[in-house]
């Protein structure tokens, strides 16, 4: 399993918004060397070449394109973002994978941000949709893996999910 953040590096950012990717590869038999640059270019291509930003839009021809590659031998988990810096929200797409959280630190709340969608590519045709999230000052947006609190039942420091946001909510 291969952790990339695929940030704007000259795709498309100004003062008011940040587009951005975050996913996990998980491949089977081939070099996933070769599909992280394949991911990054169809990234990179379906933002400045077809400028398709909106969310679900993006994850469905992103998901089309890993499929096509991949031949059904790689799923990659992705959560696909903007931040409207104007608006304070967060317009974001999800591709399985664990879900954002928001965190209110005035009020010591966490928030799991949920969405409807599948690992992008492991099927051809999927469907997703595009939520919306406002913030406040001071908000935190959260990005983790599954692997930190799996880890953590592993040693025995908690035995399930809840615990885990517990901890980040204390933090």
């Amino acid at each position: 399993m291969k952790k990339q953040f695929f940030g704007t590096d000259g795709i498309r950012e100004n003062i008011k918004s940040k587009i951005f990717a975050s996913d996990n590869l998980f491949k089977i038999g081939v070099s996933s060397a070769l599909y992280i640059t394949a991911i990054k270019y169809i990234f990179k291509n379906l933002v400045q070449k077809e400028n398709i930003t909106e969310p679900s839009k993006f994850l469905e021809k992103f998901n089309q394109n890993i499929s096509d590659i991949s031949e059904g031998n790689i799923f990659v988990t992705t959560i696909f973002g903007i931040i409207d810096k104007e608006k304070s929200k967060f317009i974001y797409g999800f591709g399985g994978g664990t879900y954002p959280i928001k965190i209110d630190c005035k009020k010591k709340e966490l928030k799991v941000m949920d969405g409807e969608g599948i690992a992008v590519g492991l099927v051809s045709e999927a469907s997703f949709e595009t939520k919306e999230e406002s913030f406040n000052k001071g908000d935190i947006l959260f990005f983790y893996l599954d692997g930190i609190y799996e880890f953590l039942m592993e040693k025995n420091v908690i035995k399930e999910q809840d615990e885990f946001l517990e901890i980040v909510k204390n933090c």
